[in-house]
């Protein structure tokens, strides 16, 4: 009768299985192609394609030392170590003890000793084993679940650094436009002086009014009153990238004043379906939802019976000098069946709760999924019109500058009095100005469609280093 019940366990144990295996759903209606054209271009060489090795050196050592990044490395090794411990509930487990205790029986008990002493010394020393079958599977779900866990919290990392470096990169192009716009107010503080120079001379020749002098000098105490702001500008970029690279102090190698990148990389080419497999915020979703599907199959397996086999062997003596003796041994071997029968609907529950994380977790996956291809197609529409705006003001430009040399001859001609020239250099500043702007916004909505393209999915080495 015994093997009857051996052989009908082990049909069971080879054919349930608690929970559902994880199949990727598909999502509805998710396009074929982009509704908008990307930037062609090999994801490789993408940060050294801005042509700035310093830029590319700050990256490498953010992600390097960044603090939020070796938090996230720890939760990968502690996510690790965990899947190492789910892992072991299915294995034997063997623990060796040794004890010497006295005990002492009351003399007034039910049960009188007659005549034994009292108290007694026990000398005990052994080996206690036990193994779980998986009969149903719930701790093949745990396993499961662990490692979900492990790929969950190795993808977060890699969003993480994505992001990570995509600031870096933008605060670079900060520092870098601060600086672009020190140098075009000093360049038009020159201007200015030298414009304020030639009023002055002739007003003292009474080819000018008076007031003409004192526009002049107006006109080049607001061009002085922005300088400050550009200059905190820089200072901050630089105390953020500090941070950023986890010292929290300025860097001064980036205070000599440097242009903004001229040169721009390409981004991976890809399609709306092969985006869910790219970004790393997405695989870090969908890892979760597969530990939440795996967490039913461990819930199930709560209801059902649980089959160990449990055994001790070892020495049991009253007298240490007989404890290694033939007649000191003792040892037992048996299973051990265990079913829950009354529990308040405890188990029932739990069952429920973690199909709705499953569900929770499905929902949030599909979200993030449908989220993603309009964040790509917004980033692209964006990033065109970056491009087109640089470049019709970086045509006005041109011709603002031929305007502000016109209206400096015509002023020394006597052809137009002040207002024109004036004029002509405040709209030439405010085009500078808004074309380095323009220059830099176009910069990061390169790095914003690298990073929702999932530009982190190749990682450099130090990206790697979780």
């Amino acid at each position: 009768m015994s093997r009857i019940w051996t052989v009908a366990l082990l049909i069971l144990g080879g054919c349930a299985q608690v929970g559902g295996d994880y199949h990727r759903e598909s999502l509805k209606q998710t396009p074929t192609a982009w509704s908008v054209t990307l930037p062609k271009g090999d994801l490789a060489g993408f940060w050294p394609g801005f042509g700035d090795p310093q830029m590319v050196a700050l990256i490498e050592r953010a992600l390097a030392d960044s603090h939020s990044l070796e938090e996230a490395a720890a939760r990968v090794r502690e996510a690790r170590a965990l899947a190492v411990i789910a892992g072991s509930n299915a294995r034997p487990k063997v623990e060796a003890n040794a004890s010497v205790k006295s005990d002492r029986a009351s003399d007034n008990g039910r049960f009188p000793l007659n005549g034994l002493s009292n108290p007694v010394t026990l000398y005990q020393a052994g080996f206690d084993a036990g193994w779980e079958w998986d009969l149903f599977g719930g701790l093949r779900r745990e396993r499961e679940a662990a490692q979900a866990e492990v790929d969950a919290a190795g993808f977060h990392h890699d969003a993480l650094a994505v992001s990570l470096a995509a600031e870096v990169a933008n605060t670079y192009f900060d520092l870098r436009a601060a600086q672009a716009q020190q140098q075009t107010l000093q360049r038009q503080m020159q201007v200015a002086r030298e414009a304020l120079g030639l009023v002055q001379t002739r007003v003292r020749a009474g080819l000018n009014p008076d007031i003409d002098a004192l526009r002049a000098e107006d006109e080049l105490a607001r061009i002085e009153s922005r300088l400050p702001t550009a200059e905190a500008g820089a200072g901050v970029a630089i105390r953020r990238l500090g941070i950023l690279l986890g010292g929290g102090t300025p860097l001064a190698e980036l205070s000599p004043i440097k242009p903004l990148p001229e040169a721009m990389p390409g981004v991976p080419e890809t399609l709306p379906a092969a985006l869910i497999d790219r970004r790393p915020d997405l695989a870090a979703a969908e890892a979760e939802l597969r530990v939440a599907m795996a967490r039913i199959g461990s819930a199930e397996a709560a209801k059902l019976p649980q089959v160990s086999l449990l055994g001790s062997l070892g020495l049991l003596s009253m007298h240490g000098g007989n404890l290694f003796t033939a007649g000191s041994s003792q040892w037992n071997l048996g299973p051990q069946i265990s079913l829950p029968l009354l529990n308040g609907g405890a188990l029932d529950a739990g069952v429920e709760a973690a199909r709705a994380r499953r569900d929770a977790s499905a929902a949030h996956w599909r979200q993030l999924a449908t989220e993603a291809i309009g964040e790509v197609e917004s980033t692209a529409l964006r990033l065109r019109e970056a491009d087109q705006r640089q470049i019709a003001l970086a045509k006005g430009l041109v011709a603002q500058r031929e305007i502000v040399e016109l209206a400096r001859v015509r002023y020394e001609r006597g052809l137009t009095d002040l207002t024109l020239p004036l004029d002509a250099v405040r709209q030439l500043l405010a085009a500078e100005t808004d074309e380095i702007d323009a220059r830099a916004r176009r910069l990061k909505e390169t790095v914003a469609l690298y990073k929702v393209l999932g530009g982190g999915w190749n990682l450099p080495p130090a990206m790697q280093s979780r």
